[in-house]
């Protein structure tokens, strides 16, 4: 597992994973040579253009962590990376852009920790989603968009602004427990 871009761009070739954590983050644009990079984990007090990493074309596992996104941002079009499994926790969002539905193979989503109080209408597209992950945001009205979301069986919403009205009523069509 590669731990800094330097060595990592000496040898594109051997890159399939890599581990970041600094204080600040600047991804290169010479990241768009790290083809066989399948796994990726952040953590950094101060990132950017992180948008580089979505572009990856066998980009797999990306996963963000404490690492301050704000509004995120994704590239417009097509998301060359087929995502599986992505993760973006205590990352201070308090929204999700509408591109975040061109993951078409994502399988898992953690958005846990965020200030997340809805979710965009491009979260149907998901079609693969088997886990979701929402716990510790900002929600008060569950997102009933999920509900669309075929292939979904898991699902954490815990530690949200929920009313004990709305706890009752995922509960009653859900099945689902929440604290």
């Amino acid at each position: 597992m590669f731990k800094n871009f330097k060595s990592a761009l000496k040898n594109p070739k051997l890159v399939h994973s890599m581990k970041l954590e600094s204080k600040e983050l600047l991804f290169p644009d010479e990241m768009q040579t790290l083809i066989y990079l399948q796994e990726l984990h952040i953590k950094s007090e101060k990132v950017e253009n992180y948008v580089v990493v979505f572009k990856l074309p066998l980009l797999k596992i990306c996963k963000f962590i404490q690492t301050p996104l704000n509004n995120l941002s994704l590239p417009l079009g097509h998301i060359s990376s087929p995502l599986k499994f992505l993760t973006l926790k205590d990352c201070k969002l308090s929204t999700l852009p509408e591109e975040i539905g061109m993951f078409s193979e994502l399988e898992e989503l953690n958005l846990s920790g965020n200030t997340l109080s809805e979710l965009p209408y491009s979260m149907r597209d998901l079609k693969n989603l088997r886990r979701l992950n929402l716990d510790s945001n900002n929600f008060v009205n569950f997102p009933d968009l999920i509900k669309n979301l075929p292939r979904l069986h898991h699902l954490s919403i815990d530690n949200n602004n929920f009313s004990d009205e709305e706890k009752a009523r995922v509960q009653r069509e859900f099945n689902l427990t929440i604290n």
